[in-house]
């Protein structure tokens, strides 16, 4: 049998609808009847019980794990509306797919983390190619996550991350992770793959510094509190106009964000800043929340998104891959890809951008995905936490 792998999406209103179009795509696709594994990304609007119920009965209670995003991805395909879904579907007999969760997040991310990788270091392998994370973005700060939990898993070999936070189309109120039967928040799912598999993957961002070097002068956790020993809103507001500012759940945080030099290592394969976008901005304190801590005396740029570079590095990274490849062709790909950049493209250039990213494979493969709330992937062999970003994973 080998790997059967397929992918199906929909974006009928209504889920139960929508979870059968979706997966009889997906089964007719891989030439299956059934499946070891189900990762369905959809967004916010669907009931997403019914969703999983329904999967759950055409698939046998087959595993599965997924979470909401800004926008679902198959090949050929990206949508944004509220209602869209898109499903991978994996059947094999040369890999293993296990999946954890842990849940209560958000009160202790480096506890939540330890939890996690200690619940799948059973099934970690010599032969573990690559790990998938899924977590509630309002619940974490990953630097504290990431960290104890590759700590906690006992490997002797380096191990890809691929992941991205989950999504709620903006409105950074409530979003959902799946796992199994279930429908949670404020959780981490985790899918740990084994089996004799390759992956190549790249990634890219199409960011640019704009200004003067500035300075984190006051911080706490994850929260900046002062920029150059100002409120962060009175520096935002430098660069943006005060009613992008006032609605930055919306406006401001699709295009400004903040950039920290890369280190040498990891400036010569991937790009000179590291981005960090800011989720939430609180004008009663005139502070901002990152996803990861950016301790006082951080040097850091302001960031803008330049539509230019995203086509010019697509090409890129669909060159990289194709070299990775060696002329194989994958059995399945994931792309993770940031809410924030298909903000600045009309529909038109995200699907140019689209065909570019997909060039290096044929239309039959199965490719998934999501536009999550930031991104996780690997760059020279060290997982990194990433904003902005399109991440493409191949496994052949």
């Amino acid at each position: 049998m080998a790997t059967k792998c397929g992918s199906g999406f929909s974006y009928n209103r209504n889920p139960e609808i929508a979870a059968k179009e979706a997966i009889n795509k997906a089964m007719q696709s891989a030439g299956a009847e059934k499946c070891d594994i189900v990762i369905l990304f959809s967004t916010i609007g669907y009931q997403h019980e019914i969703l999983i119920k329904t999967l759950s009965a055409i698939t046998d209670n087959a595993k599965l794990i997924g979470c909401t995003g800004e926008g679902a991805i198959s090949f050929d395909f990206n949508n944004e509306s509220p209602f869209a879904l898109s499903i991978m579907i994996i059947q094999s007999d040369e890999l293993t797919f296990e999946i954890a969760k842990v849940t209560g997040v958000k009160t202790d991310c480096e506890k939540a983390g330890k939890k996690l990788g200690e619940s799948i270091t059973p099934f970690i392998t010599d032969k573990t190619m690559s790990i998938w994370i899924f977590p509630d973005h309002l619940s974490m700060n990953y630097d504290a996550f990431l960290s104890s939990f590759e700590s906690s898993v006992s490997t002797n070999h380096h191990i890809p991350i691929f992941g991205g936070g989950s999504a709620d189309n903006w409105q950074f109120k409530q979003m959902f992770q799946f796992h199994n039967n279930e429908v949670l928040t404020d959780s981490v799912v985790c899918l740990v793959i084994t089996g004799t598999l390759s992956v190549a993957s790249a990634i890219t961002h199409g960011c640019i510094p704009i200004g003067i070097e500035r300075e984190v002068t006051k911080s706490q956790g994850n929260t900046i509190l002062e920029i150059d020993n100002r409120k962060v809103t009175d520096v935002l507001q430098e660069y943006i106009p005060e009613e992008d500012v006032a609605n930055w759940h919306k406006l401001g945080i699709r295009c400004l964000c903040l950039g920290l030099k890369a280190p040498g290592t990891l400036k010569n394969v991937y790009d000179e800043y590291i981005i960090r976008a800011m989720p939430v901005v609180d004008f009663a304190t005139g502070s901002g929340r990152v996803s990861t801590e950016l301790k006082p005396g951080t040097k850091i740029h302001m960031i803008s998104r330049n539509p230019e570079k995203l086509l010019p590095n697509a090409e890129l990274m669909a060159q990289d891959i194709t070299r990775q490849l060696n002329g194989a062709q994958p059995k399945f790909v994931l792309q993770i890809d940031c809410a924030g950049r298909s903000k600045v493209l009309r529909t038109e250039e995200k699907m140019i951008i689209q065909k570019k990213l997909q060039s290096f494979v044929k239309s039959e493969v199965p490719w998934t995905g999501l536009y999550c709330y930031g991104e996780m992937g690997p760059v020279a062999g060290k997982n990194y936490f990433h904003n902005f970003t399109v991440i493409i994973a191949a496994f052949y």
